[in-house]
């Protein structure tokens, strides 16, 4: 099977010029009327009608040749997230993945640092080691650096600790020959700036617009984290450095411009003299050089042809200072100053002009008309030929009006309805239009025409598909199919439409932060704490209408319970329509669809309440939850000793009774309202929680290397769902979720799938909630005592 290829338009060929539109013209007027017309003259009227119908198209024509961003822009200038694109620095970067880009994140987010480092302990733990930069406090440090950290913390793992190193400085002792070029304070300075470069080197980073001077494209500077301060594109050494030669700084410091010769470098440290290397003493410290800062602690001599040479150590500190500590971290930037947006034009592609005013006087359809004093033949004559040109003009201003609306199609907002634009054609686009019309409201009239033909559910997904599609994002319809008597498949549709656009409006964050883990311990009021993985989940998934967290709160809010049918009957064995009525078939009747669905309000589910035995009792059962958004699953029955209506369901081979009204309207009202607030319930119970296993290590986890991890700690990740709505229940849509949700995970990570009935998720929900209550409060025995027990039920599903 061939390929399938888009031919491009071949512009040596221009098939929409005027002439070659008066061309086809003419050729399709001789194949349908050659026989009948005039030898097609420029003074014959149909020729001038045809070249003012090209003129016209022309015009159109001419509209779609501007450049592409001009249709997108309004009257504000260009937005690109108001069609559905997004800024560089929004959409390029990505979150720490690599332990270079936790470095690069660290290093640009913490002020006061010198250098970081980051160690890869076990499966998933990390360990952070921090220079502190002269006078920054090292607990408010170690404090905020766990703070970033954890802001960016990626699935499956965790932040073991954080070490602020302490100095170990070395103080230079060297006798060395300048060649007299430059001067003393300034080598002195350039020496020391070397060696420390070796025995503590920082981190420089460069600036974003002298990366843009150099021509470095713009995908380049946004590679990985975006940074603040500036491109870290050398990072120096991955670890600390444990040990120096001398021979290696001896090396350096003979590059350095004006030096001769190096006649004796040692450090000294403690009384001794070091000839061979220095080394760090413990794990726990970084090696430093002592910059002196007197002459008295100066052992660095310089001499010029034998002669020592004085330095002045208050300049020597300056130009150290600028030489180590200048450019390290540079001001913050505005990533917007980095680029351009496409130069637009704002230009009103809907304004209509007719081409009936450049028609000749003599034709009597301009604004001039036909004089008065001409006979009312000659007048009806013009209105006949206004009518005709006007239906022509029609689907000009309509092809106009679409290319203002550009916008609006490709707008990610809920508010937009439709997809197909017109130009209503008043007296004020065509001289005397509205006397022509004979429809009382003719403005209403083409609003219906336009919406009668315009198949919105179609039009709009595929412009939304589109737009995801320039990011490699798609949505596939089967996870959000239900049972069909619950939606139709326009209100398929209409979730498609809902889902793509709750996608593309939270794509930046679910693209960048793919796989950022939630924050453990974090609570702001209105803010879920989830991971951006598991938020595009519930989108694909249908569970975007999510506030909140807890699954079961939809139905415990309302002071139900959810229990069998088989509990149920249990209960209420003598309420059973069937044994209202032996026969039952013969008074039971169907309900039919509403000609408009009832609103759920406040009020409404109050009076459920009140009317719905089960709901009288504080009951919801699972037949009635799964299957009570089936119309074809209620029955009215009207018994002929009795005047009330009664409600039936039925569950499995029997029929339960609902409740009872004095009028089938009633009845029928309530069956509808019911319906909308079990499908309201199932809904709002769909949903998901992600627990990663690491987070629930005991604090001595990762501390002892001798000690190998518990593999439930390793790579592990729990996805848990309600095993009791209407989708839930069905083994091919747990088979859907489970591969859709595994293929949105980083591939190291094992995900283990939990369908919960409504006991146990309330269970898990109550231990969770305390868990995150006591990581925000630093409970650590608390904490680990939840985890335990979370651990426990994890293991035992």
């Amino acid at each position: 099977m061939g390929s399938l290829v888009l031919k491009k338009r071949d512009f040596s060929r221009d098939d929409t010029s005027f002439e070659s539109l008066r061309k086809e013209g003419i050729r399709l007027i001789q194949e349908l009327s050659g026989g009948v017309w005039t030898d097609y003259n420029l003074h014959d009227p149909g020729v001038t009608m045809l070249e003012h119908l090209c003129y016209g198209i022309t015009d159109l024509v001419h509209r779609t040749g501007f450049p592409t961003v001009d249709y997108f822009t309004g009257e504000e200038g260009f937005v690109p997230e108001a069609v559905g694109m997004f800024s560089p620095e929004a959409i390029l970067p990505c979150g720490p993945v690599t332990g270079d880009d936790l470095r690069k994140h660290l290093f640009d987010r913490l002020e006061g640092v010198e250098n970081v480092w980051v160690e890869a302990l076990f499966p998933g733990l990390w360990r952070i080691l921090l220079r502190a930069a002269p006078g920054v406090d090292a607990a408010y440090l170690m404090a905020e650096a766990t703070d970033v950290y954890h802001a960016v913390r990626n699935l499956g793992e965790d932040l073991l600790e954080v070490v602020v190193l302490t100095e170990d400085p070395y103080t230079l002792e060297a006798e060395m020959e300048l060649d007299g070029s430059r001067s003393p304070s300034v080598v002195m300075a350039e020496i020391y700036h070397v060696c420390n470069g070796l025995l503590a080197p920082g981190i420089r980073p460069e600036s974003h617009q002298a990366m843009l001077e150099e021509e470095v494209e713009l995908a380049t500077v946004f590679h990985g984290p975006l940074t603040r301060h500036g491109i870290l594109s050398r990072l120096g050494r991955s670890s600390v450095v444990e040990r120096v030669a001398v021979t290696e700084v001896i090396g350096a410091v003979r590059k350095v411009e004006g030096v001769v010769s190096v006649k004796k470098l040692c450090f000294f440290k403690g009384g001794l003299r070091h000839f061979v290397c220095i080394q760090r003493e413990n794990k726990g410290s970084v090696l430093s050089l002592a910059i002196p800062g007197h002459d008295s602690d100066n052992r660095v001599a310089l001499f010029l042809e034998g002669k020592r040479l004085a330095v002045d150590i208050d300049q020597f500190k300056g130009l150290y200072s600028a030489l180590e500590f200048g450019g390290r971290r540079p001001v913050p930037h505005d990533p917007a100053s980095l680029y351009t947006l496409p130069e637009a034009t704002f230009r009103d592609f809907g304004e209509y002009t007719s081409i009936q005013d450049h028609f000749p006087n003599v034709y009597g359809i301009n604004a001039f008309g036909v004089p008065p004093s001409y006979p009312e033949e000659r007048k009806a004559a013009a209105r006949q030929l206004k009518g005709y040109l006007a239906l022509m003009e029609q689907f000009l201003a309509d092809g106009m009006a679409t290319l203002d609306a550009m916008p609006d199609l490709f707008s990610p907002e809920p508010a937009v309805r439709r997809t197909r634009f017109g130009r209503f054609l008043d007296s004020g686009h065509i001289s005397g239009m509205d006397g022509l019309r004979t429809k009382k409201e003719p403005e209403a009239a083409h609003r219906a025409l336009m919406k009668k033909y315009d198949a919105f559910h179609r039009r709009r997904n595929g412009f939304l598909t589109h737009l995801l599609a320039l990011y490699g994002e798609t949505v596939e319809k089967e996870p959000l199919r239900r049972d069909g008597s619950y939606f139709s498949d326009t209100a398929l549709d209409e979730a498609l439409i809902q889902v793509r656009i709750a996608l593309l409006k939270r794509l930046p964050e679910i693209s960048a932060h793919r796989f950022r883990g939630s924050r453990p311990g974090h609570r702001v009021e209105g803010e879920r704490n989830i991971p951006p993985f598991q938020m595009k989940c519930e989108i694909l998934l249908g569970f975007y209408h999510h506030k909140h967290d807890s699954l079961t709160q939809a139905i415990t809010r309302d002071s139900l319970e959810l229990v069998s049918d088989e509990h149920y009957l249990g209960l209420h064995a003598g309420t059973l329509a069937a044994d209202l009525d032996a026969d039952g078939s013969g008074h039971m009747a169907p309900i039919s669809p509403a000609p408009k669905e009832p609103r759920l309000t406040c009020g409404a589910v109050r009076e459920l309440m009140v009317s719905i035995v089960p709901f009288r009792h504080n009951l919801l059962f699972d037949s009635l939850l799964r299957g009570g958004g089936q119309l074809n699953r209620y029955r009215l029955v009207h018994l002929s000793d009795c005047d009330d209506v009664q409600i039936a369901f039925h569950m499995g081979d029997t029929w339960v009774y609902l409740g009872s009204t004095r009028t089938i309207w009633r009845a029928a009202h309530l069956v509808h309202l019911l319906r909308r607030y079990l499908m309201y319930i199932n809904m709002a119970t769909e949903g998901m929680h992600v627990v990663e296993h690491l987070l629930l290590r005991p604090r001595s986890f990762g501390t002892d290397p001798e000690t190998p991890p518990d593999g439930f700690y390793v790579h592990g990740i729990s996805i848990l769902f309600p095993a009791w709505t209407d989708r839930f229940a069905s083994d091919v849509f747990r088979e859907i979720t489970m591969e859709m949700v595994a293929g949105q995970l980083p591939v190291h990570l094992q995900p283990s799938f939990h369908f919960l009935s409504f006991d146990e998720m309330q269970h898990f929900e109550t231990l969770w909630t305390r868990w995150q209550d006591a990581a925000a409060g630093g409970d650590e025995s608390r904490r680990d005592e939840l985890a335990d027990a979370l651990k426990t039920l994890l293991q035992s599903r």
